[in-house]
């Protein structure tokens, strides 16, 4: 099956088919050489390599439109119980010297992601029972869709202040993996705290 779906992205030009093609194949290799009872061990680090294949960029595309908008609503709101003066137009965020735009490179659908993928793992290793390992998940949802507010927020507060004029520089980069790392480290604590 692996190998027809292969056949058929190729014949037809479907590289997301082509892609799939790999899981299924990996999949039916470990049934024909080791069996069903190896296959039914090793399931989930063979259903774990959907994570590495781009497909989800296509499947996801229609989510960075809203998350544009909950990032911006949320660093708006932020700013503003910081007592920052801002006003928030759909995408754009306005400050009293600066317009800022949570772009769709921004929206954070990368970084949902990224950090379920790592929330998955994590929740299958080291917690009993599916509720908890559900749990972790949806956690690891939240905690990046409040992760990238949190961004947007800090480059307004930033920008606001005069810290960073070029917006798109080094410090864009150095930020986003601070705020990433807050990010892990919260999924790291909730994992202990569901152990």
């Amino acid at each position: 099956a692996g190998l027809a779906m292969l056949v058929a992205g190729r014949i037809g030009s479907i590289l997301s088919l082509q892609e799939l093609s790999i899981v299924v194949t990996v999949a039916g290799g470990v049934l024909l050489l080791l069996g069903a009872a190896f296959l039914k061990a090793v399931w989930f680090p063979i259903a774990y390599l959907l994570f590495m294949i781009p497909v989800w960029g296509s499947l996801l595309d229609n989510l960075h439109l809203p998350f544009q908008l909950l990032s911006a609503s949320l660093g708006i709101s932020a700013l503003q119980a910081a007592g920052i003066p801002a006003y928030r137009q759909g995408t754009f965020i306005e400050l009293p010297h600066v317009t800022l735009e949570v772009a769709k490179v921004c929206s954070g659908v990368n970084y949902l992601i990224a950090v379920v993928a790592i929330g998955v793992p994590l929740a299958f290793v080291f917690l009993q029972g599916w509720g908890r390992r559900i749990l972790l998940v949806g956690f690891s949802v939240a905690i990046a869709l409040l992760s990238n507010g949190a961004r947007v927020a800090l480059i307004g507060a930033l920008s606001y202040y005069g810290f960073i004029t070029d917006l798109h520089g080094p410090f864009k980069v150095l930020q986003g993996i601070i705020v990433s790392m807050v990010g892990y480290a919260a999924l790291f604590t909730g994992a202990c705290v569901l152990s």
